[in-house]
Protein backbone atom coordinates (compact mmCIF):
# COMPACT_ATOMS: atom_id res chain seq x y z
CA UNK A 1 0.00 0.00 0.00
CA UNK A 2 1.18 3.84 -1.14
CA UNK A 3 2.09 6.13 1.77
CA UNK A 4 -1.16 8.18 2.14
CA UNK A 5 -3.57 5.60 0.82
CA UNK A 6 -6.82 4.99 2.70
CA UNK A 7 -8.65 2.03 3.46
CA UNK A 8 -11.42 1.61 4.95
CA UNK A 9 -13.77 4.23 6.24
CA UNK A 10 -12.11 8.21 6.16
CA UNK A 11 -13.16 9.77 9.77
CA UNK A 12 -13.22 14.01 9.49
CA UNK A 13 -11.35 15.67 12.50
CA UNK A 14 -12.63 17.70 15.26
CA UNK A 15 -12.04 20.87 13.22
CA UNK A 16 -13.41 19.45 9.99
CA UNK A 17 -16.54 18.44 12.01
CA UNK A 18 -16.84 21.73 13.73
CA UNK A 19 -16.54 23.13 10.30
CA UNK A 20 -18.92 21.15 8.63
CA UNK A 21 -21.48 22.08 11.73
CA UNK A 22 -20.81 26.10 11.01
CA UNK A 23 -21.48 26.39 7.52
CA UNK A 24 -24.60 27.71 5.92
CA UNK A 25 -26.96 25.12 3.95
CA UNK A 26 -25.34 26.64 0.37
CA UNK A 27 -21.75 26.71 1.39
CA UNK A 28 -22.69 22.55 2.03
CA UNK A 29 -24.35 21.66 -0.76
CA UNK A 30 -21.43 24.09 -2.83
CA UNK A 31 -19.48 21.35 -1.35
CA UNK A 32 -21.52 17.97 -2.12
CA UNK A 33 -22.20 19.44 -5.52
CA UNK A 34 -18.64 19.59 -6.03
CA UNK A 35 -17.49 15.85 -4.89
CA UNK A 36 -20.63 14.29 -6.46
CA UNK A 37 -20.10 16.37 -9.25
CA UNK A 38 -16.90 14.58 -10.08
CA UNK A 39 -18.18 11.25 -8.64
CA UNK A 40 -20.99 11.76 -11.33
CA UNK A 41 -18.38 12.42 -14.17
CA UNK A 42 -16.14 10.01 -13.35
CA UNK A 43 -18.70 7.45 -14.59
CA UNK A 44 -18.98 5.86 -11.06
CA UNK A 45 -22.40 6.49 -10.69
CA UNK A 46 -23.70 8.77 -12.99
CA UNK A 47 -27.24 7.60 -13.41
CA UNK A 48 -27.89 7.38 -9.51
CA UNK A 49 -25.92 10.95 -9.01
CA UNK A 50 -27.92 12.90 -11.67
CA UNK A 51 -31.08 12.87 -10.39
CA UNK A 52 -29.78 14.66 -7.25
CA UNK A 53 -27.62 17.17 -9.15
CA UNK A 54 -30.48 18.28 -10.11
CA UNK A 55 -32.24 18.47 -6.74
CA UNK A 56 -28.78 20.15 -5.21
CA UNK A 57 -29.20 22.59 -8.47
CA UNK A 58 -32.38 23.90 -8.05
CA UNK A 59 -32.43 24.39 -3.89
CA UNK A 60 -29.02 26.24 -4.59
CA UNK A 61 -31.00 28.55 -7.47
CA UNK A 62 -33.60 29.03 -4.85
CA UNK A 63 -31.64 30.47 -2.46
CA UNK A 64 -31.53 33.72 -1.73
CA UNK A 65 -29.91 35.64 -4.85
CA UNK A 66 -28.59 38.07 -2.10
CA UNK A 67 -27.16 35.59 0.03
CA UNK A 68 -23.07 36.20 1.04
CA UNK A 69 -20.66 34.93 -0.14
CA UNK A 70 -19.16 31.89 1.54
CA UNK A 71 -17.57 32.67 4.64
CA UNK A 72 -15.24 29.45 4.88
CA UNK A 73 -11.10 30.54 3.85
CA UNK A 74 -9.78 28.92 1.21
CA UNK A 75 -7.42 26.41 3.29
CA UNK A 76 -10.43 25.16 4.90
CA UNK A 77 -12.83 24.51 1.89
CA UNK A 78 -9.36 22.84 0.34
CA UNK A 79 -9.14 20.64 3.30
CA UNK A 80 -12.83 19.66 3.47
CA UNK A 81 -13.10 19.22 -0.11
CA UNK A 82 -9.60 16.32 0.49
CA UNK A 83 -11.75 15.09 3.21
CA UNK A 84 -14.76 14.33 1.47
CA UNK A 85 -13.04 13.39 -1.90
CA UNK A 86 -11.36 10.04 0.20
CA UNK A 87 -14.82 9.47 1.43
CA UNK A 88 -17.77 7.33 -0.17
CA UNK A 89 -20.84 9.06 -0.70
CA UNK A 90 -22.55 7.16 1.90
CA UNK A 91 -19.87 8.59 4.23
CA UNK A 92 -19.86 11.91 2.78
CA UNK A 93 -23.89 11.98 3.04
CA UNK A 94 -23.39 10.95 6.80
CA UNK A 95 -20.71 13.45 7.09
CA UNK A 96 -23.24 16.34 6.05
CA UNK A 97 -25.99 15.70 7.66
CA UNK A 98 -24.62 16.39 10.84
CA UNK A 99 -24.51 20.19 9.88
CA UNK A 100 -28.11 21.64 11.34
CA UNK A 101 -28.26 24.25 9.05
CA UNK A 102 -28.97 21.67 5.99
CA UNK A 103 -32.69 20.53 5.35
CA UNK A 104 -32.88 16.75 6.58
CA UNK A 105 -35.24 15.77 3.87
CA UNK A 106 -32.69 16.47 0.60
CA UNK A 107 -29.98 14.30 2.97
CA UNK A 108 -32.58 11.81 3.34
CA UNK A 109 -33.97 11.63 -0.83
CA UNK A 110 -30.02 11.02 -1.16
CA UNK A 111 -29.39 8.37 1.43
CA UNK A 112 -32.48 6.69 0.08
CA UNK A 113 -31.24 7.03 -3.78
CA UNK A 114 -27.89 5.87 -2.76
CA UNK A 115 -28.71 2.86 -0.80
CA UNK A 116 -31.61 2.22 -3.70
CA UNK A 117 -28.47 2.58 -6.40
CA UNK A 118 -26.74 0.07 -4.20
CA UNK A 119 -28.89 -2.84 -3.80
CA UNK A 120 -29.19 -2.35 -7.92
CA UNK A 121 -25.90 -1.89 -8.93
CA UNK A 122 -23.26 -5.47 -9.67
CA UNK A 123 -20.12 -5.26 -7.79
CA UNK A 124 -18.31 -5.28 -11.03
CA UNK A 125 -17.90 -2.73 -13.38
CA UNK A 126 -18.07 -2.79 -17.55
CA UNK A 127 -14.41 -3.11 -17.79
CA UNK A 128 -13.65 -5.59 -15.87
CA UNK A 129 -15.42 -8.12 -17.78
CA UNK A 130 -14.16 -9.75 -20.68
CA UNK A 131 -15.70 -10.30 -23.86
Amino acid sequence: MRRGQHTGRVKPDKKQRAAMKSLSEKEILELLLAQLSKRALSGKCFDALFPFLQKIHRRLAESSPGSPESSMSSALQRNLQKAMSRMSCQQMVCFVEKSTNLDTRLMQQLKEQLQGNQRTTPDFTASSVWL
